[in-house]
Parts: C-alpha cells; structure tokens; sequence
C-alpha cells in the first residue's frame, strides 16, 4: 500500500510506523471554516435485527467496538495491504497519533438497530475491510451486557458503504439545545467533571487532533473564540450523571468505573462563535473516549 507514505511525506526511517509517520507530517495549517467545509469521512452502515432478550445498556457502541477489534486482529494476517484495517484503528500509538479515527453510533429502533461506523479522513481507505469485519462481529454475537458470557448474534439485512465530504453549516442560532445522546465525559486531570464551560475547546483539541488524518494541521483558537468561550452560558434543563462499569475481556483487567452527563443543557450567548465546533461535535462525539461511542450530542436551533 504505497499511499499510506508517499509523497510529499519525508522518507520512512527502518522501523517506523507508517501511520505515526503520515500523521507527523501534515501538508498545510487550515482554519475551522475550511476545515468543515472540506472534511472527509466514509460511514459504514449496517442495519440488523436485535434477538428478544437483546438489552442496550450506555456502553453498547463499547461492545461493539470489542468485538470489530477483536475480528480485525485475527484478520491482519490475511489482510491485502500492507498496514492492516487493525493497525489503523486499534495499534497502540502515543501523543497525538494515538487518537482513534473513528466513532461508532448506534441507534435502536423496536426490533432492529442501525450501527454506523464513522471512519475519518484517510483510515476510509480501510472500509471495505471495516464492514467484512463490523458484519462478522455482528454475527458472531454481542455480550448481552457488560461482563456477560451470554452473547447473542445480531442478524445483519443491510450493508452500505457512503463516502462522505462536508460539514455543513448554517446561520448560527441565538441559543440551542444541546442533547447528550451518551454520556459526555470532560476531564479535568482524571476527574469527569460537570463544568460544560470547556465543552468548545474540547472540539477544538479533538477537530486539532482528528484534523491530522485528513493531512491538515488546524490553526490555534483565536482570541476571539476563546473570549467567546468565556462568555457563554449554559442552562441545565434535564442533565444527571449516569455510571456504570466497563470490563475489557480483551485485557482480562478489572471493570473501569465510567462516568458521564446525559441530558439536555440550553447554550446561549455568542453562539456563532463556536456553531462550527458545535457541529463538529454533532458528527464526531466530544469529551474522552469517543471511540468508545461515549460524547455523542444532537443540536436543536
């Protein structure tokens, strides 16, 4: 796979991780606004039918993100390309490369669950592989719950694949609703904190990171916006705290307490300021561990 570090990327030193390298040399600084308007990402989409006793605690996107693992990781060595789809999104990496180019969504309806693996930027290369993994993942059974043995196959009925590029955005409203549809965990230090003042420049930092694998390097946040920042306010309609505990069988460690706000907050003030990352955020998740399907909001003008 000789685009993973073709050129204008400088030379492959012996030993060096091809994808720690491309994300290392980005080609050009972009602002926000260029970044949304030329943002690329492919979404696999599988819709399947849920057994019975089928149960979707918060940590559902979780689950199944352990199991598409698990399946890349037994398929590397039959992978075509050079760098495995497993590589790209699960190899353990550190600074800033180590952020995961995806998001996994997950939205239940009666009997049937549509699953929406969002992958950015250039890991979109790895699609085709995604999905053969996603849809054997599916089939080989979902852990009823966190820590279950019992896991439960979900029959897929439909495969797709769609290239997207763009993110849309329109006049800014005075004020909008801000829905938390998984639990949103910010993080001063180790602490999941509650204070939504830094919910904006946690989009930054992760459109910032994120931003390398669409070979960009996005610009600092400007006065403006961090003056804007200062200046917003958030009304709590119908946030809570929501817990609960993650066991990894990858790993075999003991169950991670997890924490996170759920609910429904008003933004109002200099809202057109941050509309942007607002919608980033809409399409991308906020907060930490994002690639565990946590941080995921929906806007309302």
């Amino acid at each position: 796979m000789s685009s993973i570090c073709s050129e204008p990327f400088p030379a492959l030193a012996p030993g060096d991780d091809p994808i720690t390298h491309r994300l290392a040399h980005p080609h050009r600084v972009v602002d926000i606004s260029e970044a949304l308007a030329r943002w690329s990402w492919t979404d696999v989409i599988l819709i399947g039918r849920l057994p019975p006793q089928f149960e979707e605690p918060p940590d559902l996107p979780d689950r199944i993100r352990g199991a598409l693992g698990r399946q890349l990781e037994a398929r590397q060595a039959a992978s075509p390309r050079t760098v495995s789809a497993w590589q790209v999104c699960f190899a353990p990496r550190r600074g800033p490369a180590a952020i995961r180019p995806f998001v996994i969504r997950c939205d239940r309806r009666g009997g049937r669950v549509a699953i929406v693996l969002r992958l950015i930027g250039f890991a979109s290369h790895w699609s085709a592989e995604c999905a053969e993994a996603l849809a054997e993942a599916l089939k080989g059974g979902i852990a009823l719950k966190s820590r279950a043995r019992l896991r439960v196959p979900i029959d897929i009925e439909l495969i797709r694949i769609r290239a997207r590029r763009g993110i849309g955005c329109d006049r800014a409203p005075i004020s909008a609703t801000l829905q938390f549809v998984t639990p949103l965990a910010i993080r001063r230090g180790r602490a999941v904190v509650g204070d939504l003042t830094m919910l904006p420049l946690n989009l930054h930092n992760r459109m910032a990171a994120l931003a390398r694998w669409q070979d960009w390097s996005l610009a600092p946040p400007s006065d403006d916006l961090l003056a804007a920042c200062r200046r917003l306010s958030y009304t709590n309609e119908e946030l809570g705290a929501e817990a609960w505990s993650r066991f990894s069988s990858s790993t075999q460690l003991a169950p991670l307490h997890m924490r996170g706000i759920v609910g429904r907050t008003i933004v109002s003030g200099p809202v057109a300021q941050v509309w942007p990352l607002l919608r980033f955020g809409e399409y991308f998740h906020a907060g930490s561990e994002c690639a565990l399907g946590l941080g995921r909001l929906a806007l309302f003008a």
